[in-house]
């Protein structure tokens, strides 16, 4: 069974809350420190935090990949001997963990199919890696 974990971008404090991160059925979310104090309350208000689900993957440095996240992902050759490397972000879509494409092949791509993976940032605390995706 894929572990369930969520991390939160706060918007107003720009700050990304990723341990000990609890939502409550009624909205809120509560966030602990390492010493399991709570260390921000806060209500589901999209406007205020953007939550983002764990895939269930790590990338080839063990880090934990969730959606929003920039990659470099690739594929092998046919012969399987070389590596094509690309940059995108990860999202959610239709009960899939995808990868999107370069400009120029403008492709998605399942994360359980790619050959190489490794996370770099995030759209959040690294927008510069996207702007050219």
């Amino acid at each position: 069974m894929r572990e369930l974990k969520f991390r939160a971008w706060d918007k107003m404090e720009d700050k990304m809350y990723n341990n000990g991160l609890i939502l409550h059925p009624s909205g809120a979310i509560q966030c602990f420190n390492s010493k399991k104090q709570i260390c921000k309350g806060m209500n589901h208000d999209e406007d205020l935090f953007v939550l983002m689900q764990f895939t269930g993957l790590k990338d080839k440095n063990g880090v934990e990949i969730y959606e929003g996240d920039v990659v470099t992902y690739g594929f092998k050759t046919k012969d399987f001997n070389d590596l094509v490397l690309h940059t995108g972000k990860i999202f959610f879509y239709e009960y899939m963990f995808l990868v999107d494409g370069d400009k120029v092949n403008e492709e998605w791509h399942s994360i359980n199919r790619i050959h190489y993976v490794e996370v770099i940032g995030n759209i959040y605390e690294n927008p510069n890696l996207i702007t050219n995706l």
